[in-house]
C-alpha cells in the first residue's frame, strides 16, 4: 500500500490508472466513404444511409455553396485562403472527392468547359441534398467534439520512456517552435485587421491562437515542474513505489478475482465478457 493512502483511494487509483491505459476507445476513423444503401431517382444514396462525409468533402460542398465552380478552382481557392492549415489539399484527392460527392448525388455537373489545349474542365454547383448535408455535418461537429487523435498527446503520455533531462529539451524545441507559429497568426491575424476582413471568417485563426496560448503556458510550467523535481519522473522513489504496488495490485487481483469481479482491462480483450463466478 503507497505510505499514507488511504486503501479505497489507492484501489480505485490503481484502477483508474490501467482502465485509462488500457480500455479500447470504441471509435472508428471516418473513412469518408459513402456507406451502401438505397439510392434515390437521381442515382444518389439516400441522406439516412450516407456515412458522414470526408473533412475535405465538406470544405467542396462549403465552397459550392458560396457559387459554382471547378475542382481546380476550388484547389486555388482553399491555398489562397491557407485552408492547407486544417485539412490535407491535393488536387488529385480533391477531384476523387468530387466525383465521390457527384456520385452521392451532393453536387452536380453544370456545364463543361475547353480553354485552347487545356484539359475539359467541367464546373459543379451544390444540390439541395448537398446543402442539407452540410449543414447537417456542421452542427454534427460544431455540437459534439471528435476523437481526432493528434500525436502530441500520446507522446506526453508516454514521455516517461525518456529521461528527463531530453524530455525538458523536447519540450523547449517545441516551445520555440510554438513561439514562432504564434508570431506568424499573430500577423495574419494583424493583416485581416488590416483590410478589415470580418471577425467571421477567422475565427479558426483565432482559435488556434487561443489553443496555442494554452498549450504554451502549460508546457511552460510542465518545463519548470520537471526541472524542479515538483513532478517526480520515472526514476523518484514515488513513481518506483506506486508502479511496483499497481503492478502487484493487478497481479493479485487477475489470480484471484472477487465474486462477480469483471477481468482486469489490463487485460481484457476487446469484447470479452465480464468473467462471473457461478
Amino acid at each position: 500500500m503507497l505510505a499514507g493512502w488511504p486503501p479505497g483511494l489507492t484501489s480505485w487509483l490503481v484502477r483508474r490508472v490501467y482502465s485509462m491505459r488500457n480500455s479500447p476507445s470504441g471509435m472508428t476513423a471516418d473513412s469518408g466513404a459513402p456507406a451502401g444503401g438505397e439510392r434515390t431517382p437521381s442515382g444518389g444514396r439516400k441522406e439516412q444511409d450516407m456515412a458522414s462525409i470526408s473533412p475535405l468533402a465538406l470544405a467542396a460542398l462549403g465552397l459550392l455553396a458560396e457559387r459554382p465552380m471547378h475542382p481546380y478552382e476550388m484547389y486555388q481557392l482553399l491555398l489562397q485562403r491557407q485552408e492547407d492549415r486544417l485539412l490535407k489539399v491535393r488536387p488529385g484527392t480533391l477531384y476523387h472527392t468530387v466525383d465521390r460527392l457527384d456520385r452521392d448525388g451532393l453536387v452536380r455537373a453544370l456545364r463543361t468547359e475547353r480553354a485552347g489545349n487545356r484539359p475539359e474542365r467541367t464546373t459543379f454547383e451544390i444540390t439541395d441534398a448537398g446543402r442539407r448535408e452540410l449543414s447537417r455535418r456542421l452542427v454534427e461537429m460544431l455540437s459534439v467534439p471528435a476523437e481526432e487523435y493528434p500525436e502530441f498527446p500520446l507522446a506526453i503520455s508516454q514521455a516517461y520512456n525518456l529521461p528527463r533531462e531530453q524530455v525538458v529539451a523536447c519540450l523547449r524545441t517545441r516551445l520555440q517552435v510554438l513561439s514562432g507559429q504564434q508570431k506568424y497568426i499573430g500577423e495574419r491575424l494583424g493583416e485581416a485587421d488590416l483590410h478589415r476582413v470580418p471577425r467571421l471568417f477567422w475565427l479558426d485563426v483565432e482559435r488556434d491562437r487561443v489553443v496555442r496560448d494554452a498549450e504554451t503556458a502549460w508546457l511552460e510550467r510542465i518545463v519548470e515542474e520537471i526541472e524542479s523535481g515538483a513532478l517526480p519522473w520515472l526514476d523518484s522513489a514515488e513513481v518506483q513505489q506506486f508502479n511496483h504496488h499497481a503492478a502487484s495490485a493487478v497481479g493479485a487481483e487477475e489470480d484471484d478475482p472477487p465474486d462477480g469481479a469483471a477481468v482486469p482491462l489490463a487485460r481484457r480483450r476487446p469484447g470479452q465478457r465480464t468473467r462471473k463466478t457461478s
